[in-house]
């Protein structure tokens, strides 16, 4: 369910942008708008933002309309200039590479597939593009989109330090229609059906089913209605899930007699499809009117459609692949392969299909393994393979010149397996053609193959490659709504579908050096704890190990490399790392502050609690580090101006200031330029590693030494001080009054005192108390 803030939003985004086409106010026309959603920098597949529409049949046209919007409701935001990438594909999700990436090996690449429009928000004109699409095929469309990265060299900062850049929006929405101006009519196979066609164009619709590999559209009569004298010419086109028009490949110009044969033959069409075709009259023609008797036959391969010329046994083998447990394996990683011994022949085509569904299946990547068996002949054999997408490939030729959606040989005298990948495959019927062809090794000349070829076929749907990324990265399932699809997010500066591209990749010994820069930068903070032991500090000592240790395993988790090492869950490990670091500023400050140590320990758990909560909030603010440091400043500078007004004296002493507070404050203030003002994306390693350092050298060079008063020194040095005041003024007494005579008296101190005035405890600068005597006045 949604916040009533985010409804808010939403509702403010949608009439900012409501701006309708005139194709949107045209009467039949059927308008559909997606929720505005916003968009994030590319790193991955996991930062694109998938929508999808469905298309009726029949669609005349569609436009698609994308605006690229600010947020209208965020207030003190940068605002940016961002330009964005949409793609827009048919029954399936994109496949794009913004870096040009490389695929792995045997991987389909083909981006052919898709629309692609690109958005900024520079002007006007780049916020919003209309993209027209005549006839778009039937079925479900999706969006992707994405913000064109621009983090190269992109500065970290902390959250909350400089103002937040205004989130982008994407709002998609589209327009289609069914031109009622043709006449659709659905027309049987197999049965002869009469067609009136006059001034208009007549546009027919019939269902192609599974299995089919060809059909033939052809025309049995021809009559002229009127006028009598005409010839009954016409052209015929077809085309399947769209509207056809005078471009589409499929088109003969017929001019009819008893004589002619006017035939229009489709091979391989698109199965479990509606196709069209129309009739239309040269224009020189249009008064003409033709009554044509058309009959729409179909050949394929299997059993079921009764209406269908079925081939024999003895002429093409097939067989149906069960796929319904795909979606098990894809999306609860349950192992599946569909194994199947086939017996490969020159003369007969092995032919298998399975269906795939965008929505179940279709975030994963399809997996076709051709693997040799022991029977194979040791040389003078060649395996070609076709994979097809909604198309049934026999013809030995169409086979080896496979273009629909791969070309795979396999050559037994080389006796390697073959595998193909086909990554976020469409929806539709799949099918898989393998044919065998011999020749003689010696004259390189085609022969008929004797020997029984077998292999195994493997059909597996599994997350990212193999359900894994590779050396180089980790496999994660994302969801969003009904959509589900699998990213690999790669580290050490590989890239790509599978994080097989190294353009940009780091050295492995490059890898280790960063990652122990992070680590071992952490090892001075264990010298800042043994100095903390040393000066007595023991608390602040058992923190600044617990810094050690929580920096040591966050790094080893995040620093990025193949190296990295989790002993935890990352949240928990990041969470350590930053309430320790801030935790460990505030007790430095409370122990260089003069103050009691009931005060002080009353302002550590002050601190854990205030600090604890800051952190829950939000983790990575800037205020987490602010508000106590400020808080840390108001106290130290108190403490230290009450003990510079009772002692009448600067403090802390001048050498104090000059071996201890301006080190550590130096150290401490480059230490925060430098991760405030210069880490980014491509220094973090050193520049964070420095940090590390200089923060630890400042908590050394901060901490008290022993030469540093401590409260109890401090109340010692005002008694020291009161004594000496007295001392001065009874000798003052003294010298005003006559000559009075001091008994010393050995022994105990409960000796009886007679016309005393005051008893004083002589000491010397050192304020030790007198051994064996004490001084009585008589």
């Amino acid at each position: 369910m949604l916040k009533n803030e985010e409804r808010v939003l939403i509702f403010a985004l949608v009439v900012a942008s409501t701006t309708y086409d005139t194709v949107a106010n045209l009467a039949g026309s059927t308008y559909e708008v997606k929720e505005p959603h916003a968009l994030r920098e590319f790193h991955d597949y996991g930062d694109v933002y998938f929508s999808q529409f469905s298309m009726p049949t029949g669609t005349n046209y569609a436009v698609w309309t994308f605006i690229l919007l600010s947020n209208p409701l965020q207030s003190k935001c940068q605002p940016s200039n961002i330009s964005a990438t949409v793609y827009l594909q048919h029954e399936g999700y994109p496949i794009f590479t913004p870096f040009n990436e490389s695929f792995p090996q045997s991987f389909d690449t083909d981006s052919s597939y898709f629309t692609k429009v690109s958005l900024d928000t520079s002007g006007i004109q780049g916020r919003r593009v209309d993209l027209f699409i005549r006839s778009p095929a039937a079925g479900r469309w999706f969006v992707a989109a994405y913000a064109d990265p621009q983090f190269l060299n992109k500065k970290i900062r902390p959250q909350g330090f400089s103002a937040v850049s205004c989130k982008h929006f994407l709002r998609v929405s589209t327009t289609y229609s069914t031109d009622t101006s043709y006449p659709q009519e659905p027309v049987p196979l197999s049965i002869p059906r009469n067609i009136i066609v006059d001034d208009s164009t007549k546009i027919l619709s019939y269902f192609i089913e599974r299995n089919v590999y060809q059909y033939n559209i052809s025309v049995v009569n021809c009559k002229v209605l009127s006028p009598p004298d005409a010839k009954c010419q016409f052209s015929l086109i077809s085309k399947e899930d769209m509207l056809p028009s005078m471009v589409n490949e499929h088109h003969i110009d017929c001019e009819w007699d008893n004589n002619t044969e006017c035939q229009l033959s489709v091979s391989s069409p698109a199965v479990n499809h509606w196709h069209y075709a129309a009739i239309t009259i040269p224009d020189a023609n249009t008064s003409v009117s033709l009554e044509i008797t058309i009959l729409i036959k179909a050949e394929g391969c299997g059993s079921g459609i009764q209406t269908f010329t079925w081939c024999s046994v003895d002429q093409y083998y097939t067989d149906s692949l069960a796929t319904d447990m795909l979606a098990v394996n894809f999306v609860q990683e349950v192992p599946l392969f569909t194994t199947t011994e086939v017996i490969i022949r020159d003369d007969k085509p092995y032919i298998a299909s399975f269906t795939i569904e965008s929505l179940v299946h279709g975030g994963g990547t399809l997996k076709y393994l051709l693997e040799a068996a022991d029977s194979l002949p040791k040389n003078g054999a060649t395996i070609y393979n076709c994979i097809s997408r909604d198309r049934m490939v026999i013809k030995m030729e169409d086979i080896k010149n496979c273009s629909q959606t791969a070309n795979t040989t396999m050559k037994y005298t080389e006796n390697a397996d073959m595998a193909y990948h086909i990554p976020y495959p469409q929806s539709g019927v799949w099918y898989i053609s393998v044919i065998a062809e011999c020749y003689n090794p010696s004259t390189n000349t085609l022969i008929d193959c004797t020997d029984t070829m077998k292999v195994y076929t493997n059909i597996t749907l599994r997350r990212c490659v193999n359900s894994q990324c590779g050396e180089y990265g980790s496999c994660y399932l994302y969801a969003q709504g009904v959509l589900y699809w699998s990213v690999c997010r790669c580290k050490a500066g590989y890239r790509g579908y599978g994080c097989t591209d190294d353009t940009e990749a780091i050295s492995k010994s490059l890898q280790k050096l960063e990652m122990l820069l992070l680590i071992l930068s952490n090892l001075l903070f264990g010298v800042a704890g043994a100095v903390a032991i040393y000066r007595k500090w023991f608390s602040e000592a058992l923190l600044y190990f617990f810094v050690l240790f929580a920096s040591s395993f966050y790094h080893a988790c995040d620093n990025g490399t193949i190296y990295a090492v989790c002993v935890g869950d990352y949240s928990m490990l990041q969470y350590f790392d930053f309430y320790g670091s801030i935790l460990a500023v505030w007790v430095t400050a409370m122990a260089i502050s003069e103050i009691p140590p009931k005060l002080r320990s009353f302002l550590h758990m002050a601190g854990v609690l205030g600090i604890l909560i800051g952190t829950q909030i939000t983790l990575t603010g800037l205020w987490n580090f602010v508000i106590p440091l400020i808080i840390a400043i108001a106290i130290l500078a108190t403490s230290w101006a009450r003990l510079c007004r009772r002692t009448k004296a600067c403090y802390p002493k001048f050498k104090i200031w000059l071996t201890q507070l301006l080190p550590g404050i130096l150290s401490a203030l480059i230490g925060l330029a430098l991760y405030s003002f210069v880490e980014t994306n491509s220094n973090y390693f050193y520049v964070h590693s420095i940090w590390h350092l200089l923060m630890a050298t400042a908590i050394i060079f901060l901490l008290p030494r022993n030469e540093m008063l401590t409260f109890s020194q401090i109340k010692s040095w005002f008694s020291k001080l009161n004594i000496k005041r007295r001392r001065n003024t009874i000798a003052d007494e003294r010298a005003a009054t006559p000559t009075q005579t001091v008994m010393i008296v050995a022994g105990t101190s409960d000796e009886t005192v007679t016309n005393s005035d005051e008893i004083i405890p002589i000491s010397d600068d050192n304020n030790e108390d007198i051994r064996d005597s004490q001084a009585i006045i008589i």
